[in-house]
C-alpha cells in the first residue's frame, strides 16, 4: 500500500512494512504530529489512523502542496519514538521540525512570511 501513512511513516524511520511490532507506538506518535499540525494552521478536519489503511490522501486530500507534512510526521514520530541519545543528532533533528513547522504555516498562509 504506497500511499499508506504507516507503511510510509515506518519506512522513512527504517522499520520494515512486515515488522508490526510496534505499530501502536507509530500509530500514536503518527496522530500526535497529525495534532500538532492542526495546531500549526493545517486547518484539516481531525484525523486518526488506526492501522496502514490509512492513506495520506484520506488526511491530505488533493493538497498536493504540503508533501512536507509526510517528512514532517516521519521526523515527529522519529523524535517521539526514537529519541536520538547524541545531543547534535537531537538539536539538528529539531531544528529540521521547527524548519518544516514554519515552512507548513506558510504554505497553509502563505501572509504569515
Amino acid at each position: 500500500m504506497e500511499d499508506s501513512v504507516l507503511t510510509t511513516v515506518k519506512k522513512l524511520i527504517g522499520i520494515p512494512e512486515e515488522d508490526e511490532s510496534f505499530d501502536l507506538d507509530i500509530i500514536i506518535h503518527i496522530n500526535t504530529a497529525f495534532n500538532i499540525l492542526n495546531q500549526i494552521g493545517l486547518n484539516i478536519p481531525t484525523f486518526n489512523i488506526s492501522d496502514k489503511t490509512a492513506t495520506w490522501t484520506d488526511f491530505l486530500g488533493d493538497k498536493i502542496d504540503l508533501e512536507l507534512v509526510k517528512s514532517y510526521t516521519a521526523l515527529k514520530v522519529r523524535s517521539l519514538w526514537d529519541t536520538p541519545t547524541s545531543s547534535a543528532v537531537n538539536t539538528s533533528l529539531d531544528n529540521n521540525l521547527r524548519e518544516l513547522e514554519w515552512r507548513i504555516s506558510v504554505t497553509v498562509d502563505p501572509g504569515r512570511k
